[in-house]
This record gives structure tokens, sequence and C-alpha cells, in this order.
């Protein structure tokens, strides 16, 4: 027993200066701007409470590219603490009571404006926090945490530049719902 504190003690000692620690629940970030993050399967609530914290910091826009969206992208969007945001939805795939869905949110937040554009020119998932916090989700925000996947921050400047310019791109040739 006392072997495997010392050897959680010298792990946690390692992973500390690239942001991650280990406790009871297993491997978890040590620090809020850790730019990736893994969720085991069957992590869904610990994958909803992170992307919510990413959607916190808008100040007046976000963007959420996911090809299969619902309703509970709504539910994460009614937690922001900011009252006027610019949300943009690009997606490929919604269920047919999705556009109530968000008229009767736009009626409650009124000063939350949301559009939503139908395009297929992405498979993965992103998400722009005001147009400067890039990030990468490898699974839909419906069904994050059901299986395995992980979310990173993207960083690197042209990937970034790149991004951005594809979803503008995509958006303005998508279809207005």
């Amino acid at each position: 027993m006392r072997r495997e504190k010392e050897f959680a003690k010298l792990l946690n000692e390692r992973l500390t200066p690239i942001g991650w620690q280990i406790t009871a629940s297993g491997l978890v970030p040590a620090d809020e701007n850790v730019g990736e993050l893994f969720f085991p399967m069957g992590s869904q609530h610990d994958a909803y409470v992170d992307i919510r914290r990413i959607f916190s910091p808008a100040q007046a826009s976000i963007d959420i590219v996911d090809p299969w969206m619902n309703e509970s992208v709504f539910q994460i969007l009614a937690t922001s603490n900011q009252t006027t945001l610019n949300i943009r939805l690009l997606t490929s795939n919604t269920p047919p009571d999705f556009m109530q869905e968000c008229l009767t949110f736009q009626q409650q937040y009124s000063s939350i404006r949301v559009d939503v554009r139908l395009s297929r020119e992405f498979h993965d998932r992103f998400l722009v926090i005001d147009g400067k916090n890039r990030y990468h989700i490898g699974a839909s925000i419906k069904d994050a945490g059901r299986k395995a996947f992980m979310i990173n921050q993207i960083e690197d400047g042209q990937n970034a530049k790149a991004l951005i310019t594809q979803i503008e791109q995509s958006w303005a040739q998508a279809q207005t719902l």
C-alpha cells in the first residue's frame, strides 16, 4: 500500500506540470485550461459539464458545427451567463421538432439570437467561442460521453484559420432553416 501511494504521488508530480492529476475518480484535469480532455465510455455527465464550461466564457458568439444535432444543445445554451449572444448552429441532421425547440428557446431567451443552417460539408464537430477559442469534439454533443471521445482545443494558428475559413464558407453556402 505504501508503495502504491508513493507511485501515485510520483505520477501526480509528473502529470501536474502538463495539467493533469490522478484522483479517486481517475485521470482528471488539474487545470481548467487544459487543451485536451479525454472522456471514457459512460461519462455523459462529465462531458456535459465540460462542454458547458467551454460555452460559459462566451461574450458575443458561439458557432457550433455538429452534423447530428438535437435539442440537448439548447439545454447547454440555456445555462449561459451572458444575456446577449449570437449562436450559429451548422448541422446536417436534426430531429423533426428541432426548429420548434429553437423557436421556443428564443421566445424564452429573447436576447440570444440563434441561426440554424444545413450543410453536409463537415464530418467532425467544432465549437468556436467568440471567434477566438476553437475546439474539435470527437462526438456529437448529444452523444458526448456515451462512448469514449476527446475534446481538443485548436491552438495551431494555421489550423484555426483554416477552420474559421471553412466554417464561414460553409455557412454562406448552407441552407437556412
